[in-house]
């Protein structure tokens, strides 16, 4: 497969992906650092997007003939490898595609997980804002951010006792008018709603600016999914991602 530089000459690509924008189009719009492949420059069938955060994403014509072998060649034996990355997470539009997945991992990983999609109900959304009490006796702050190495700034709230950020919600992958969202709360402070404040606050911005805000999570991370209910998103859809892991299947 060929490495591709202009990114944007193959983003039509990926317009079958209805999950994982903000993942996809922060790397491919140039936020974050990304590698891209094709297997042919000028006429691709298919492609791979590896993105920094170990999230990749497989697209085209799964009935290619080569598709199997390019990709088993491109994930094992040169980029996971040659880059002495410990993790891999591999993505696909749909469901349609797990069959070549299988036969991708096939001798390097039977790994297999669940990612939980969300879509933010606004309607929902605003009811819940409108009568969610903010005096919790924290300060509140809406920061223009930069870390993970983005090439630029994106919403971040933060909520902090004294000088001390005790939680915060970014929207730290932007592309296509979408942002993923990441909550954390400091462990002496969960179980209290703040990762719910913070989250509210993030998201207001978030639509303010025109941008619609993203949530997914692992299946098992039941934390996650309860507060994305309990802030209006809604479940549309469950991914089925394969996953290769260094420290579980061996090194390549």
């Amino acid at each position: 497969m060929i490495k591709v530089e202009n990114k944007m000459n193959y983003v039509h690509l990926f317009e079958e992906y209805e999950h994982s924008k903000p993942v996809i189009y922060s790397a491919l719009e140039g936020q974050y650092d990304c590698d891209l492949y094709v297997n042919d420059e000028y006429k691709p069938e298919f492609a791979i997007l590896f993105t920094q955060f170990d999230f990749h994403f497989v697209t085209g014509n799964k009935e290619t003939n080569s598709l199997v072998s390019d990709l088993r060649d491109i994930i094992f034996r040169k980029h996971l490898k040659l880059n002495n990355l410990k993790e891999a997470i591999l993505v696909t539009p749909d469901d349609k595609w797990q069959g070549v997945l299988k036969e991708v991992f096939k001798g390097y990983s039977d790994i297999i997980d669940r990612r939980c999609v969300y879509k933010l109900n606004q309607d929902k959304f605003k009811v819940i804002y409108d009568n969610t009490d903010f005096n919790c006796g924290l300060n509140f702050s809406i920061n223009h951010e930069s870390e993970f190495n983005s090439k630029i700034p994106y919403l971040t709230s933060r909520l902090k006792d004294n000088n001390k950020t005790i939680s915060y919600c970014s929207g730290f992958m932007l592309g296509a008018g979408h942002a993923e969202i990441d909550v954390k709360t400091d462990d002496l402070y969960r179980q209290k709603g703040y990762g719910k404040l913070a989250s509210l606050l993030l998201i207001k911005e978030l639509l303010d600016h025109k941008i619609e805000p993203d949530w997914c999570c692992w299946e098992s991370k039941d934390a996650s999914k309860k507060l994305a209910h309990s802030i209006g998103f809604e479940k549309v859809n469950e991914l089925i991602v394969y996953i290769w892991v260094e420290e579980v299947n061996g090194k390549l």
